[in-house]
């Protein structure tokens, strides 16, 4: 696959951190595990808003602290809401480009007929 979606989604059940604290350092030895994993394959992360758009979690899928490596990596994204209804189509998408750019990405991967191109951010 060239595409890795909801990479940190058990964050999704954790609220207050009820099974486990992600700064724990088994939590963080995984996640970076598996970006340096996705790099060596040459696999796109999503970064995910559907669970900020359904209030289900306040933060993107991965979370800022794996996008922040992810830039570190030099490990492409792409954006995507997720969408389960038209008017989550863009949601959150300003803000998580900001933080996008605050990480360090100029670019986020399109699939545009087919291939997937980097893209300016705007």
């Amino acid at each position: 696959f060239d595409l890795l979606g909801h990479c940190d989604l058990i964050k999704k059940r954790n609220t207050d951190h009820k099974y486990f604290n992600p700064q724990e350092p088994w939590y963080q030895r995984l996640t970076s595990h598996l970006l340096k994993t996705a790099k060596k394959q040459k696999v796109r992360l999503e970064v995910n808003t559907g669970g900020i758009a359904r209030g289900a979690i306040n933060e993107t899928y991965p979370s800022m602290e794996m996008i922040r490596e992810c830039a570190e990596l030099g490990l492409s994204l792409t954006l995507s809401s997720d969408a389960h209804q038209s008017t989550h189509l863009d949601f959150y998408f300003a803000q998580a480009t900001d933080l996008l750019i605050q990480a360090g990405y100029r670019t986020l991967d399109t699939l545009r007929h087919g291939i997937w191109q980097a893209a300016p951010i705007k």
